[in-house]
């Protein structure tokens, strides 16, 4: 934070941590709401957040589906106007069909 970066990244790759710490799907996508509000209340300003989110399984290399990507879109944009990277990018996962999670209102 002293170094004044513009903006900060936060790798929330729920599926990895599955993996890793041995979560349920449902503390996974908990845990990445929980990530992006410490991120917002750290930094104190959600336009300079990035959360990175997982749309493809590393494992086993399938798409994550629509409804999960939804769910964890529904944790972040809870807390605040943060920007989206969705990782990694692939032309076929249907960006088209979030759009609308995240517009302003």
């Amino acid at each position: 934070m002293e170094r004044g970066f513009d903006y900060y990244a936060v790798m929330a790759y729920h599926r990895q941590a599955m993996r890793e710490l041995r979560m349920e799907e449902t503390k996974a996508l908990d845990w990445v709401g929980e990530i992006t509000e410490k991120a917002v209340s750290s930094i104190g300003d959600p336009s300079r957040v990035m959360m990175k989110i997982q749309v493809l399984d590393w494992k086993s290399h399938e798409i994550v589906p629509v409804k999960e990507t939804e769910r964890i879109l529904g944790g972040i944009l809870g807390r605040g106007q943060v920007s989206l990277a969705f990782v990694p990018y692939l032309d076929p996962f249907p960006l088209h069909q979030l759009k609308n999670k995240w517009r302003p209102k």
